[in-house]
């Protein structure tokens, strides 16, 4: 019983500090810096593209003819579009990640993690068989809340940094290239 409500007391502990929040946040606001800057370089790509496919060229060989820049460049438009449209989705889940971060860190739902604890641990040490699952239930669901989303946020940016930031960085630089050029 001293182990079940050191758990809870731990737990409840760990929610109110919020340590875990702010690395999340963190690292989402990193992602969501870069998926930004990636999505106005492909918009600004995207932008100088439509506008040189929209140029045409009258020239004659003998025969005669027109060249328009935009037959050259279509695909490379149409991957660019894919592209901010991938961005887009992107930079929609991390606003959503940072979010539901934020929700499961306010005072409200530490209040409410609390409070399912107490009630656990009440029914527990006053032995309520009557209550106790339910309590059971109400409280690993809330730290499951709690603690599910913002351990998913931290390992998502540490797997960024791991194996994608250094690739990352150089796709940035590339499409930095490609908009200059």
């Amino acid at each position: 019983s001293k182990v079940f409500v050191l758990t809870v007391a731990l737990v409840i502990g760990l929610s109110w500090v919020s340590a875990l929040d702010y690395l999340a946040i963190a690292y989402v606001d990193d992602a969501l810096i870069d998926a930004g800057i990636a999505f106005g370089i492909a918009r600004g790509i995207n932008a100088a593209g439509s506008f040189l496919e929209s140029l045409s060229f009258s020239f004659s060989l003998g025969v005669g003819g027109s060249l328009s820049p935009g037959e050259v460049i279509s695909p490379l438009l149409d991957m660019v579009e894919d592209f901010s449209t991938v961005m887009k989705f992107a930079i929609g889940s991390l606003v959503l990640q940072k979010l539901l971060v934020e929700i499961v860190g306010t005072t409200f739902f530490n209040i409410l993690l609390t409070i399912s604890g107490g009630v656990a641990v009440a029914s527990f040490l006053l032995n309520a068989a009557k209550y106790q699952l339910i309590a059971m239930k109400t409280f690993v669901t809330l730290v499951v809340i709690r603690f599910l989303i913002v351990i998913m946020a931290v390992l998502s940016g540490i797997t960024s940094q791991l194996f994608l930031d250094e690739r990352l960085e150089q796709d940035l630089n590339a499409l930095r290239q490609a908009e200059a050029s």
